[in-house]
This record gives structure tokens, C-alpha cells and sequence, in this order.
């Protein structure tokens, strides 16, 4: 699997290219290409041009539902499978592009999945923000929990994160597995189902996840903030 770099990161169309082309020759298994990060950082362009004169599938995000998007990858897989297959989630997807024989290119492009919800969450944050104290809020992107929670964190402060407080949703589970990845890697790369974490006090944190909930928003303690070097360690 190769990790689209974080915008801040990103050289330059060529030299990036040219790092996809080393990876891609050193692989000989079933690579499947995760493509996401931030829009207008080039990464489009990239692939395609990457992409181009290899066996390869383009899968692009573009639906709003999660229902109409998996129909419309089940339609651009059927003529290369010569059947439409049964999609009915994206580990479904999955299944099937890590079924395919060969060694294949497989780009999903704006992912939405692996950035967790995509609804705004404004009216949600707002509404708890006009009742609780909010010290600090991370929004897990490209970069996991190991790159964006300790740029909200003061100097003298960690987080242990509690992976047994939530339920990681499937589709990371599949990747985890059929890729063999560690799960300090998992944690570095994906936000694992935990689209954003609010810094709180820990008498209120009760409250607000009661809150948010009554917002319709899925809400959990996941860890805690102690003295240390502005740093993650996820157990």
C-alpha cells in the first residue's frame, strides 16, 4: 500500500511520480492503492499520469450516498470482471479488487470512507461549543493519530489513546489484514473510524459525549491527556 504524503510533505509532481514508479517496481504481490489527502495538492494528476500503461482500475469518489457510490464502482468493475458484482459495502469492494488476478493498480480517488463522516459537523460543534470549555480540537486526516494530535497538544502534554473504546469499522480491519500492517502503521495512516477528537476537561467529557449524541453525532471517550512530550501513544 502506498501512503499519499500530507500536503506540508508534498515535493513535487515528478519527484513523487518517481517514488510511486520505485515502490511499484519492488512490489510483487496484489498492491491495491489507497489514494487520499488534501484536494488541490495534486494527487489526481499524479496517479493518472502514474496510472497510465499499467493494468489498472480508477475508482473516483464522486457520490454523495454511500449506496449510489458503491453502484457506480460495481458498474465501472463490471466490464472488467465480465459480471456486475455485488457490492454492497466498501469491504465488499475490497474483496473483490484483492481477488483479482495479477498484479493490478487499483486507485480510489477522494475516498471518503478512510476520512470518516462527511457531513459537516458545524451545527454539531457549534452547539457544543456554546455549552462546554473546548481546549483543543484535531481533525484526523492524512497523518492518523501519530501527525494531527499533537500539533493541538501544549509542550509538556501526551495523549494515551484506548483502541478498546470504539469499534473500528470493517473496512480497516480488511486492510489491515490482507495488507499485513501493523497497527502502529494503521494509527499513523488511517483515522480508523475516528473522524475527530476534542480535547476536554475530565470531569465535563461525560456531558459533551452526551451532547454530541443527542446532536445524532456517535460520540466516545477514547483516551487521556497526561504530562509528557507532546506525543500519541495509542494501547
Amino acid at each position: 500500500m502506498y501512503e499519499f504524503p500530507h500536503v506540508a510533505d508534498f515535493r513535487d509532481r515528478e519527484t513523487e511520480r518517481s517514488a510511486l514508479e520505485e515502490w511499484w517496481s519492488q512490489d510483487d504481490d496484489h498492491p491495491v492503492m489507497v489514494v487520499y489527502g488534501r484536494r488541490r495538492a495534486g494527487k489526481s494528476w499524479l496517479f493518472r499520469r502514474f496510472a497510465h500503461g499499467k493494468d489498472a482500475i480508477i475508482l473516483v469518489c464522486d457520490r454523495r450516498s454511500e449506496g449510489a457510490q458503491i453502484g457506480k464502482f460495481a458498474e465501472t468493475l463490471e466490464p472488467i470482471l465480465k459480471f456486475r458484482p455485488a457490492l454492497r459495502s466498501m469491504t465488499d469492494l475490497y474483496r473483490v479488487v484483492y481477488g483479482l488476478d495479477g498484479k493490478r493498480l487499483v486507485v480510489l480517488d477522494e475516498f471518503p470512507e478512510l476520512f470518516g463522516p462527511r457531513k459537516h459537523p458545524d451545527s454539531e460543534l457549534m452547539a457544543v461549543l456554546e455549552e462546554f470549555d473546548i481546549h483543543a480540537m484535531a481533525h484526523l486526516t492524512g497523518g492518523g493519530f501519530y501527525n494531527n494530535i499533537p500539533r493541538v497538544l501544549p509542550i509538556d502534554c501526551q495523549v494515551t489513546v484506548e483502541r478498546r473504546y470504539w469499534g473500528v469499522p470493517p473496512i480497516f480491519t480488511l486492510l489491515q489484514d490482507r495488507g499485513n500492517i501493523e497497527n502502529s502503521e494503521m494509527h499513523r495512516t488511517f483515522n480508523m473510524g475516528i473522524g475527530m477528537v476534542l480535547v476536554v476537561a475530565a470531569h465535563r467529557a461525560m456531558d459533551i459525549v452526551a451532547k454530541l449524541q443527542e446532536c445524532g453525532e456517535t460520540a466516545s471517550i477514547i483516551g487521556e491527556v497526561h504530562k509528557g512530550g507532546r506525543e500519541v501513544t495509542v494501547i
